[in-house]
């Protein structure tokens, strides 16, 4: 200890939560809107996209259920993530001409 009772290290460590608290809401934000975005498209490749923000969206979740993060600190309240990309983009794909439904 330094002295003054750890209040640094306090700082440091309520500092680093909000810097990555931002950065998980800013994570959350672009894989919405990205995978919102692509899940417009109905190809092979865009489907794998928003696939892949899903799984990063999912994994977000459990990271914060697990570290005590409340998902409206990061922006995933109230979000369905299956009805907001996945469906979407199965919708999608069935729109494709020339595609066998």
């Amino acid at each position: 200890m330094n002295g003054d009772g750890g209040s640094k290290a306090t700082l440091t460590v309520v500092g680093s939560r909000g810097a990555l608290l931002a950065a998980l809401r800013r994570a959350v934000c672009v894989a919405l809107k990205n995978g919102a975005e692509y899940a417009q498209y109905g190809d092979l490749f865009h489907q794998g996209m928003v696939m892949g923000y899903y799984d990063i969206l999912i994994n977000i979740q459990d990271a914060a259920a697990r570290f005590g993060v409340s998902l409206e600190e990061i922006g995933l309240a109230g979000l369905d993530l299956e009805k907001t990309l996945i469906e979407p983009a199965k919708s999608a794909s069935a729109h494709i001409p020339g595609k066998e439904p």
